[in-house]
This record gives C-alpha cells, sequence and structure tokens, in this order.
C-alpha cells in the first residue's frame, strides 16, 4: 500500500499482513503525524532486549521516484538510535551568590537511563551553567531601608529609645520589675485586682472591711489576751471553758469521788470535789504534805461519811489543820465537812465535827 508526503513518495509494505497505519502490531510501531510517516518498534510488545525474528518482523519500503525496494527490520528500527533520558526529577539546593540566592540543581533521582548532568542553575529562560546569570529567587528588595535584626532591637535603628518610641514603649520596659515609685496610673478597680481606692480607708470600705462598721479597731488589751483566756473563746463547749479557766458550774460540784477503803490520801484532782468516805469500819482521809500534792493555796474539799464506819482525818507530814475544838472526826453517819487550804501546808477543817 502506499502513502505519498508533499515532498517525496514512500511505498510502504508491512510483512505479516497488516493495515498500514496501526500501531503497536506484531512489534511495529507506525504513526502518522502531519504527512509524515515514522517506523520505529514497539517497546511493550518487543522490549529491547528481546530478539527479532527478521523473517516476521520487517517492511518493504519502495522509493517511488527510482522504484526500488529495501527491507528494514523491526531488529534495525530497535536499534537505530540510543535510548533518551526519562523522567528525571531534579534536587535543588540554595546557593549564595554575594546579596544573591539562587537555586542549583544538585542532583536527579527517579528516572531511567543516563541521569542528567548537575551543577546547573536555574535561569530565567531555562537552566544555566553561570551562576550570574541564575534568577535571584529572593526577589526585589522591599520599600523598607533595613531588615528587622535583634541587634537592631526589631527595627532599623541601632539607637535603642528612638527604637523604643517607634515601638511605642515607654520608660517601663527597661524595668526588670515594676513598684510603687514606678507607678502612675489610675487606681486598679476591684474587678482588676485592686481596690478603686488612693486612701487605706477607702480601700477598706471598697473591700468591706470598714472599722467601726464591718470590723472592730485594733484593741491592745484584746490583743493581750493569753492562750488560756483566748481558749474561753475557742473551746467547743460550755464544760470545756469552763475546764480551761478552771472553774465549776454554778450549783454544782465538779464531781464525786466515792471512796469504799478504810483509808484514803486526798489527790490534786480532789480539789472542789465531794469525797465521800462508805465503809462499815473506821476509816482515815489524810491530808497530804504541799510537797507531795501541791494544792493550791484556797483550794476547798468537802468530806462526807456515807457508811457507818467513822471518817477521822489526818494531817500528813508537816501539815496543820485547824479546826474547833481540835477536832478532827466527823460527827457520824451522813454528816460532812469542809477542807480549805489557808497556807502552803495549813489547811482549815469546818463542818459536822466530833472529837
Amino acid at each position: 500500500m502506499a502513502f505519498r508526503s508533499s515532498s517525496r513518495g514512500v511505498s510502504v509494505r508491512v510483512v505479516p499482513k497488516m493495515p498500514a497505519i496501526i500501531e503497536g502490531v506484531d512489534g511495529l510501531k507506525v504513526i502518522k503525524e502531519a504527512g509524515r510517516f515514522t517506523f520505529g518498534p514497539d517497546l511493550r510488545l518487543l522490549p529491547v532486549s528481546a530478539d527479532v525474528d527478521n523473517e516476521r518482523a520487517f517492511v518493504w519500503m519502495q522509493d517511488v521516484d527510482t522504484g526500488q525496494f529495501w527491507a528494514v527490520s523491526l531488529q534495525d528500527l530497535k536499534g537505530s538510535g540510543p535510548q533518551g533520558n526519562s523522567a528525571w526529577s531534579p534536587v535543588y539546593a540554595t546557593v549564595v551568590d554575594g546579596s544573591r540566592r539562587v537555586s542549583q540543581i544538585v542532583d536527579w533521582v527517579g528516572g531511567q537511563g543516563t541521569k542528567p548532568a548537575t551543577g546547573l542553575y536555574v535561569g530565567p529562560t531555562g537552566f544555566t551553567a553561570s551562576i550570574a546569570s541564575a534568577t535571584d529567587i529572593r526577589g526585589a528588595a522591599g520599600a523598607g531601608t533595613g531588615d528587622m535584626l535583634a541587634a537592631n532591637n526589631l527595627s532599623d535603628l541601632t539607637n535603642k529609645p528612638t527604637a523604643r518610641t517607634n515601638l511605642g514603649l515607654g520608660a517601663l520596659a527597661l524595668l526588670a520589675s515594676v513598684n510603687n515609685a514606678n507607678w502612675s496610673g489610675t487606681a486598679l478597680s476591684l474587678a482588676n485586682g485592686g481596690t478603686g481606692a488612693t486612701t487605706a480607708a477607702a480601700a477598706r470600705t471598697a473591700l468591706g472591711v470598714a472599722i467601726g462598721s464591718n470590723v472592730l479597731a485594733y484593741d491592745a488589751d484584746l490583743a493581750g489576751i493569753t492562750t488560756a483566756g483566748r481558749a474561753m473563746v475557742t473551746a467547743a463547749s460550755a464544760a470545756a471553758q469552763r475546764a480551761a479557766i478552771e472553774a465549776e458550774k454554778i450549783g454544782e460540784r465538779t464531781g464525786i469521788n466515792s471512796q469504799t477503803g478504810t483509808a484514803y490520801t486526798l489527790v490534786l484532782a480532789d480539789k472542789g470535789k465531794l469525797v465521800r468516805m462508805s465503809n462499815a469500819a473506821a476509816n482515815v482521809l489524810t491530808v497530804p504534805p504541799n510537797s507531795s500534792v501541791a494544792f493550791p493555796v484556797n483550794s476547798w474539799i468537802d468530806i462526807g461519811q456515807y457508811g457507818a464506819g467513822q471518817t477521822s482525818i489526818a494531817a500528813g507530814a508537816g501539815v496543820t489543820i485547824r479546826s474547833s475544838g481540835a477536832k478532827l472526826k466527823l460527827g457520824g453517819q451522813y454528816s460532812a465537812a469542809q477542807l480549805i487550804k489557808i497556807a502552803t501546808d495549813e489547811w482549815h477543817l469546818i463542818g459536822d465535827i466530833a472529837a
């Protein structure tokens, strides 16, 4: 079947039988574009490394002017020229060129065949070997007069006071801490953590702690109350308050100490109590010396004879007991008397007593 271009005709016969203009059949690719025919191997059907069967894979080509035929095998078409580069992607790096910054190709990745050359720069019309012809990737300078550098206080001025003025900073910007001497603004409101006042009295009023209205004024006498005195207020109960000031409940003794033996010596806990002696036989209650039991002067102790056995009051070593007629016994069952300490080792016995 014959094909003819605008300048020269070429007669083509494809073996084995196939239409003249077909791509990718039996390893042959025939492409018609703008009146021209291109022949070559179809690598999808005929890998570059594959052998070609010349009896089946060739074309007859006839010159229409001379009538001469010649055969061209696909093997010849396959190896008729070198394989080109394919799908290489450049790897760029930024290079400093004085005040300029340009891009340079430092590597190629991802392609097939021979890797393209490196070291070229990116210019306005493509790659260039001259760094001077490369494009400055930073672009044109802005309208400012310099970079905002830390060394220049983030401004284009090296003078610090002028830089602070440009940034709208006052003298407080130089201070590591702020105290009363630096304060010149209005008083902070309560909502912002202040009092909204300029005097102590006004501040107390704003905070709801005005003296005489919300709190008491300072009192030196109240401030001087001892721990024992404060316990009178802080104690959890009336009994605890009485105990704190060593007082008994009005109309009540602090307690009753019942003794059923025939001999008993007073202890400090008996102060203010009724010591009741209860035994059918005679019994003795002894008042100890101050060196053994230090009852405070003015302490008093009630003594009652509850049993049939008569109760006698005995003075410990160095103790003197004063009584009417030097009587030291209770009058009988259910009689009572009282011991009152009037000096360090001196007591007064009053009540229903007998010789």
